[in-house]
């Protein structure tokens, strides 16, 4: 189950990273002033909590919340350092 897990949130990462990011939301990270970063990052907050809570994991919103912010934060710093 947990190797099941992790490869669905896997899939999940390259779903919104590739396939689901235009390019308004790729062009909003880094700046908190533009909605692209936050909806990004919100994207993956919400496919992580609805992936966790169809595998019964507890606590699936509080943890697609911190996958949300986490994703935001690394995000920003990859624009800023990269």
């Amino acid at each position: 189950m947990a190797l099941l897990l992790l490869f669905a949130l896997f899939t999940k990462h390259l779903v919104c990273d590739v396939l689901w990011q235009p390019s308004w939301m790729l062009a909003g990270k880094g700046d908190f002033r533009s909605p692209g970063g936050y909806a990004h990052a919100g994207l993956h907050g919400l496919c992580t909590a609805v992936l966790l809570a169809g595998f019964g994991v507890a606590h699936w919103l509080w943890l697609g919340i911190f996958d949300a912010v986490v994703h935001y934060m690394v995000d920003r710093w990859k624009v800023r350092l990269g």
